[in-house]
Formats: C-alpha cells, structure tokens, sequence
C-alpha cells in the first residue's frame, strides 16, 4: 500500500521522466530542420537591414560548412563575400568566393537569399565546378536548385 509520501514522490518521478521526454522531444524536432531554416532570420529582423542580414545568414550557413571538415566531401576551410545586391528583396543575391582543401582557384558563386514563409534563408543549390584540365569551360560554375547543376 502506498503512502501519502510513497503517492507525492511517485508522482514527482512521474512528472519528471515527462519533463525529460518532452524535452528530447523537442531537441528532436529542432535537429530536423535544415541547414537552411536554422541559419534563417525573421522577415521583420532582414528587412530592418538586408545587407547586414543577409551577411549574417550568408556567414552562418558556410560557417556550419567549415565545422563539417568535409564530411560531405573536400572541405571547405574558408569563404569570402565579394559583393550583396539587395535590389530585389524578393532574391537577394549573394556572391561569395569558396576556399576548398584542395586549393584550386574557383570562381565566386552567387547564392540568393530568399523569403520563405515568415524569414529569409538560403536558397539551397547545387554547383558543379568544371575542373577538367582540357575544357573549354575551365574554371566556371553552374549552379541550381533542382540537383541538375551539370557543365
């Protein structure tokens, strides 16, 4: 038979094993998003400064890709922003010079930043490099959204 005492403190247990699952819970939920959606900033906040906004977002989102080490392929060790057009903040364009692991001198890619829902964040693209010794094309970039950024 449970006391008065032994019912308060199961209770208490109870209560706290809650509070830790809900908190998993949401840590969960949290690491869901995307790189895009934690390095975005509210609409209200962008549109107060977009150039500095934009520079933040920009910053955050390659700084996140510097931490990875290249994890996902030759690692990016630094990036510059070269210039931010805010003519159209619909599409904000971004321009940014990419330093890899492997040295090659690759040119700026312009990244846009863009609304979505209540904030903007990074359109997130694909951009293939052509590196090939004897092309015609070498040095350039093509870049896009849908996963099809071929030379």
């Amino acid at each position: 038979m449970l006391t008065s005492g032994n019912k308060f403190a199961s209770l208490l247990v109870i209560l706290f094993l809650i509070a830790i699952a809900s908190v998993g819970i949401a840590n969960a939920q949290n690491s869901n998003n995307s790189l895009e959606e934690k390095t975005s900033i509210s609409v209200q906040k962008f549109e107060k400064d977009p150039v500095e906004s934009a520079k933040k977002i920009i910053s955050d989102y390659f700084l996140a890709f510097i931490q990875k080490k290249g994890s996902d392929g030759t690692a990016l060790i630094n990036y510059k922003i070269i210039n931010i057009d805010t003519s159209d903040l619909n599409d904000v364009k971004v321009s940014v010079k990419l330093t890899y692991a492997d040295n090659f001198d690759y040119p700026p890619v312009e990244y846009h930043v863009v609304k979505k829902s209540n904030s903007y964040q990074v359109n997130k693209q694909f951009c293939a490099f052509d590196m090939i010794t004897d092309s015609p094309t070498r040095g350039t970039v093509r870049c896009s959204s849908d996963g099809s950024a071929s030379i």
